[in-house]
C-alpha cells in the first residue's frame, strides 16, 4: 500500500527535524568543551586565528537552528494541510489518521481510544489512506 504524498513529506520533515535536533546537541556539546594543547603539529608563520576554538561551534549551533526553525514552519504547514484533506474523508478514518500521524499515537493506543479491536483500525486506516491519496490526487488536478 503506497501512502499519499502529504504524509510522505511529512515523515520526512520528521526525520529532517530529529537530525537537526541532534547536530544541534552535538554543536552545543562541542562549544562547551576545551580543546587540548597539540603539540604533534607543524608551527607555520602566518596569520594567527584569533577566535576562542568554540566560536565555531556556536556558529555551527546557530545556523542548525535557523535551519530547525524553517523545517518546523514546514511541519506545521503541511500539519495543516493535512488536516484539511482529512475533512473530506469519512470521520472515522480521518480519526484513525490523525491520531497516527498527527498525534503520532501506537496502533494499540489507537486502538483504546476508539475502543476497537486492533485489526479494525488497521482496515480503517488502510480505507483512510486510499480515501486521501484520491482526495490528493484530485487536489493535484
Amino acid at each position: 500500500m503506497e501512502k499519499p504524498k502529504i504524509i510522505i513529506e511529512l515523515k520526512d520533515l520528521e526525520k529532517k527535524k530529529a537530525r537537526l535536533e541532534e547536530l544541534i546537541m552535538h554543536y552545543d556539546r562541542m562549544s562547551q568543551s576545551v580543546p587540548g594543547p597539540n603539540y604533534d603539529r607543524e608551527v607555520v608563520d602566518g596569520t594567527r586565528n584569533n577566535e576562542a576554538p568554540f566560536v565555531k561551534w556556536v556558529y555551527k549551533k546557530i545556523e542548525a537552528e535557523e535551519v530547525l526553525e524553517d523545517v518546523l514552519v514546514k511541519i506545521d504547514e503541511k500539519m495543516r494541510e493535512l488536516d484539511d484533506e482529512l475533512d473530506a474523508i469519512d470521520d472515522e478514518m480521518a480519526m484513525v489518521i490523525r491520531y497516527r500521524y498527527i498525534l503520532k499515537e501506537c496502533w494499540d493506543d489507537i486502538a483504546k481510544h476508539m475502543n476497537y479491536a486492533v485489526s479494525t483500525v488497521y482496515r480503517l486506516h488502510a480505507k483512510g489512506l486510499e480515501m486521501l491519496k484520491k482526495t490528493g490526487d484530485a487536489n493535484e488536478l
